[in-house]
C-alpha cells in the first residue's frame, strides 16, 4: 500500500512538471511573437 500511494505521489509530480514545462514555453513563444 505505501508503495502504491509513491506511485501515485510521483505521478502527479511528473505531471505537474510537464504542465509547468508547457507553460513556460507558451510563455517563451508569446514573450518572442511579441517582441518580433
Amino acid at each position: 500500500k505505501q508503495f502504491q500511494i509513491t506511485v501515485n505521489d510521483f505521478r502527479q509530480l511528473l505531471t505537474y512538471d510537464e504542465a509547468l514545462h508547457l507553460l513556460g514555453t507558451f510563455s517563451y513563444l508569446t514573450i518572442l511573437s511579441e517582441y518580433a
